[in-house]
């Protein structure tokens, strides 16, 4: 059976994209019409004979083996279109962190070059990816792993997360001489709840993880995206179809010519996501900002500029920024996000927060608690 895992352990999925596995004897089924990866996954994680499967957009193949029994059947297809390969791993995900349709991605002969934070030497490239799932003193969102050494070096960014004009520059993540293989976690839960999308005009994914049809907007679609199974990076719409993808510019620089040229065709990739919290208390608001991308930059309250001000540099999860009240228990302020230490642009962020606090109940409860967020851009 092959859905059986060890005891503690769980079925789920690595994918490899760019690649596909030739074995037309290995073929289980061929489905036609998947516009959707997560069905192929779910077609393979139903069927107890399937242990990998070749997806494009409109076709998944399941297979009877995998590249961890036949390495040398894994072969690059890129062209007309690029494959995505997946296959199933067990991996015990005890605190059930991993709600994504799989688990890991693998990019092979790719590295995140001076990220690392922890080094372990680790019998598999799958042990590598348990000691990331089971990290606890950081979230770890990325490993590489030597598959000479079998040096797992785990870190708490990846491809998305680097500074896309300073790290990209650097070739933080890119190829590598080595025999080392990148592989990204998915079951990373990242914030969504202010998020600004940078249109590339004139490009369309070859390859796409899912199409809906009979969508109203652009904003329906967006919504899609934000509220997707996934990691969704990117995503296009045109004559009320939407198309997603887990993947972007950044992601796919090991794959040639992903797009298509299209004339009045746009793709519109995930820039920055911002999650605030507040924390309502007897004298005081405390909000605080966690961003998708390394942000540099200021955090200040409008109406209190010097007073409540932070400086960040290179941070996912930014410091705090009390607002004082304006009338016993209530609070209400302008808390801008700004990207330039010195300048105000369209891509800072503007947040209305406001919460009111009981002061006469001894148990302590908050009433309201509202943000309402403005972008300078958005869609």
């Amino acid at each position: 059976m092959v859905n059986v895992c060890p005891a503690g352990s769980v079925v789920t999925f690595e994918l490899i994209t760019g690649y596909t596995f030739r074995g037309p004897s290995d073929t289980v089924a061929k489905i036609p019409g998947i516009l959707h990866l997560q069905e192929c996954l779910n077609s393979c994680l139903t069927d107890d004979t399937c242990k990998s499967f070749n997806f494009e957009t409109g076709l998944c193949v399941l297979l009877r083996t995998s590249a961890n029994e036949r390495p040398e059947a894994l072969v690059s297809s890129q062209f007309p279109v690029f494959t995505i390969y997946g296959q199933k791993v067990c991996l015990k995900d005890k605190n059930k962190s991993c709600t994504q349709g799989w688990a890991f991605e693998r990019v092979n002969g790719f590295e995140l070059k001076r990220m690392g934070k922890k080094s372990v030497k680790v019998m598999s490239r799958l042990d590598c990816m348990q000691l990331c799932l089971n990290e606890r003193d950081f979230e770890c969102r990325s490993v590489n792993y030597d598959t000479d050494s079998h040096e797992c070096s785990l870190s708490d960014m990846d491809r998305h997360t680097i500074n896309v004009n300073e790290d990209l520059k650097k070739r933080t993540y890119g190829p590598t001489n080595t025999n080392i293989d990148y592989i990204e976690n998915n079951c990373i839960q990242e914030p969504k709840k202010f998020c600004e999308f940078l249109p590339v005009n004139g490009k369309r994914l070859k390859t796409v993880d899912s199409i809906y049809e009979a969508i109203d907007s652009i904003k329906d679609c967006k919504d899609k995206c934000l509220n997707s199974q996934f990691r969704c990076h990117s995503f296009d719409f045109s004559d009320n179809i939407c198309r997603l993808s887990h993947l972007d510019r950044n992601s796919l620089t090991h794959i040639e010519s992903p797009y298509l040229n299209a004339i009045g065709a746009t793709t519109y990739e995930l820039l920055l996501c911002y999650n605030v919290t507040i924390s309502c208390r007897s004298r005081e608001m405390v909000t605080k900002v966690r961003t998708s991308r390394l942000f540099n930059g200021k955090i200040y309250a409008k109406n209190r500029p010097n007073n409540c001000v932070n400086d960040i540099t290179n941070s996912l999860d930014n410091d705090e920024c009390d607002v004082k009240q304006s009338n016993p228990g209530h609070f209400t302020n302008d808390i801008v996000i700004q990207h330039h230490d010195m300048v105000v642009t369209t891509k800072d962020l503007a947040l209305g927060v406001y919460c009111k606090f009981n002061l006469y109940n001894d148990s302590i409860s908050i009433l309201d608690l509202t943000i309402d967020g403005r972008l300078g851009y958005n869609i």
